[in-house]
């Protein structure tokens, strides 16, 4: 019996010391908290928990760092209740978050870690006064309607400085066309009319058409000599 009894007050004794050996170092600002802790009760990890207020819904972002195992964990959680394994440990570890406003609009995180060499173990249990009051952040809907507006905004002008270029070089085309259509005008103006000939003139051109080309050369009957026909077999 009474080494049952000093069983369990060593026993009693180890769980202690280790959980004091455990202890929990944090400095917290507000919506920043940063930690040192044994998850596994060997590695000294640190631990740093953002929260984002302006988030919809509100999340929290947690990362885990440790050197010996080489532990680099970083996750985002936003629902109210999640629970998820935290990779790079020699035994499993998973870590439960729970968030939500209580009925005194405190916002309330709650985080705790289950290994299999501690089992379940209280980290965190903090609740806090969020001022959503002055964020400008847009949230799911209007992310979006955002994602699909600028695209269409971003088209809409390429389409127009487009139709703006095409439009200049069709209005240059018709300038430079009526540019030509008035020189040609301009040109046909200044041409000399056509010069009138005289009847005396005319006269003579109609006689000088009145030669005769022999073999290639022209013959002017007013310049041959006068011959006199004479008939040989006169009537009387």
């Amino acid at each position: 019996m009474a080494n049952i009894l000093l069983a369990a007050t060593i026993v009693y004794i180890l769980s202690t010391l280790l959980q004091f050996c455990q202890g929990q170092i944090c400095k917290y600002h507000h919506l920043h908290a940063d930690c040192y802790y044994r998850i596994d009760g060997i590695c000294l990890s640190h631990i740093t928990v953002d929260i984002n207020q302006c988030d919809d819904p509100i999340s929290l972002d947690l990362s885990i760092d440790c050197k010996n195992p080489a532990v680099d964990w970083k996750e985002t959680f936003s629902m109210e209740v999640e629970r998820r394994m935290v990779g790079g440990f020699d035994k499993e570890v998973f870590i439960t978050v729970q968030q939500g406003y209580t009925d005194n609009k405190k916002y309330r995180v709650n985080i705790d870690f289950i290994s299999e060499r501690l089992g379940k173990v209280h980290f965190m249990d903090e609740k806090l006064d969020l001022i959503t009051e002055g964020c400008t952040t847009l949230n799911g809907a209007a992310k979006v309607a955002v994602g699909v507006l600028v695209p269409l905004l971003v088209l809409a002008i390429v389409a127009l400085v487009v139709i703006i270029i095409i439009r200049r070089r069709q209005r240059r085309k018709q300038q430079l066309t009526q540019a030509m259509l008035v020189n040609n005008l301009e040109g046909a103006g200044s041409l000399e009319p056509p010069v009138q000939l005289d009847s005396t003139d005319a006269t003579q051109d109609s006689s000088s058409s009145s030669n005769t080309y022999t073999n290639g050369e022209a013959v002017v009957f007013s310049q041959l000599p006068q011959t006199l026909v004479v008939n040989e077999n006169p009537t009387c």
